[in-house]
């Protein structure tokens, strides 16, 4: 898994999906990567069915530690800030699997606009939360309790 997930980390950058020059938000290049280490996105021809998709060990992580602790902002701070990958990096990594899941599942053609928008932006310059919520919400809108319960409605459902 580990070498699936670093290699994940430098095809999309070596091939424009993130821009090393103007990086994402840690959640979407994490996430990314994470989402790759299960089977059936890696392999998807062996690997047909959505339960060979889901990254278990992340799912089983977010269940235990995200999810009791899971409070309705988690989404609008993970996506404004980075900061949760340094206080609690083991939440912060489940909890972008989980939304890099959901978005993937429910909305691909939106969650990839949202991966291209961050990608084109300019180069050497600071990515405020200001600016990570605009193009964000430019995508997916700006409803965020909707979004917050569509997530977690999804991920409860989603099988060990």
């Amino acid at each position: 898994a580990v070498l699936i997930h670093e290699a994940t980390h430098q095809i999309a950058f070596n091939t424009g999906v993130h821009n090393r020059y103007s990086p994402p938000p840690t959640w979407a290049v994490e996430g990314l990567a994470l989402l790759f280490e299960a089977p059936g996105i890696h392999d998807a021809r062996n690997y047909p069915n959505r339960a060979d998709r889901i990254n278990r060990d992340r799912l089983r992580i977010f269940r235990d530690r995200a999810a009791p602790r899971h409070r309705p902002e988690l989404i609008r701070q993970m996506v404004g800030s980075d900061e949760l990958f340094r206080t609690d990096p083991p939440r912060a990594y489940a909890a972008a699997w989980a939304f890099t899941f959901f978005l993937s599942e429910t909305e691909p053609g939106k969650y990839a606009r949202y991966l291209k928008l961050t990608a084109a932006r300019p180069p050497f310059q600071e990515y405020t939360p200001a600016e990570r919520a605009a193009d964000f919400t430019s995508v997916f809108g700006d409803d965020w309790r909707m979004l917050e319960a569509r997530f977690l409605r999804f991920i409860s459902g989603v099988e060990r």
